[in-house]
């Protein structure tokens, strides 16, 4: 409420508050509020008021709501910086706001981040909002990722946001993709997305998860959720299946 009437009197009564969970929420407060009103300050005080991930996590946050009411202004304040972890926590909150009206340009912007976290997390973000709106052309963007973090974490969401509302369209895009770990997980993802309204759907993928781990952790999962719905089509699936067959035997139980 401070804030809202002098921001200047209450960041300096913040900043003569002893160290610790209360001095961290007030200042909290205040960034929260100069977000909507002035996020040029909410930065700079972010900037002078904390440290390491805190820091970073308030500044995108401070990003996705400034590039919300002023994309180009927030742009603007990218430019003028240098490189380094605040730089690109700002422009993964951006991304982050861009993804739903302009994927095209959020994936731009994410693709020029140094890699490491902030890039990671920026892409993560865009990647699930855009195959929220337009899946095809976002699995289509991740498939062009090296193997790697980026991969592994893009291809799954994809896979589940996009096996909700066309598991036919998402199925034909995983089995053009070339088998690797981003791929099982995609895979194991469309499975557990597929399972509790569409088993025999998800059925076949199962096999073509290649590693075993994954692999009998999606059997074991498919076969219990659909034993509940067709005994007797589950336990024929479930007995041509690579599980082992003590776990098939604890999974059928007694009838």
């Amino acid at each position: 409420a401070w804030t809202r009437t002098d921001s200047a009197a209450a960041l300096s009564w913040i900043r003569q508050l002893p160290e610790g969970n209360a001095r961290v929420g007030a200042a909290r407060a205040i960034v929260v509020q100069l977000g909507q009103t002035n996020p040029a300050e909410a930065v700079g005080v972010i900037q002078s008021t904390f440290t390491g991930r805190d820091q970073t996590a308030m500044i995108n946050q401070v990003a996705q709501t400034w590039a919300g009411s002023d994309v180009s202004a927030a742009l603007a304040w990218v430019n003028r910086q240098h490189e380094g972890d605040l730089r690109a926590a700002f422009i993964g909150g951006v991304a982050t706001t861009l993804a739903t009206a302009s994927p095209v340009e959020a994936a731009r912007l994410v693709a020029a981040l140094p890699p490491g976290e902030a890039q990671n997390s920026a892409t993560q973000n865009v990647v699930t909002r855009w195959a929220g709106n337009e899946p095809a052309a976002a699995a289509a963007w991740a498939a062009t990722f090296a193997p790697g973090p980026l991969r592994d974490n893009a291809l799954p969401s994809v896979a589940a946001t996009w096996a909700q509302s066309d598991p036919v369209a998402t199925g034909r895009w995983l089995a053009a993709l070339p088998s690797d770990s981003a791929r099982d997980r995609a895979v194991q993802n469309y499975v557990n997305q597929l399972t509790h309204q569409n088993p025999q759907l998800a059925a076949p993928w199962v096999a073509s998860i290649t590693d075993s781990a994954q692999r009998n952790a999606a059997t074991e999962n498919l076969a219990r959720q659909w034993l509940q719905l067709d005994r007797d089509a589950a336990s024929v699936w479930l007995a041509q299946t690579t599980l082992p067959d003590e776990r098939k035997r604890q999974i059928l139980g007694p009838r």
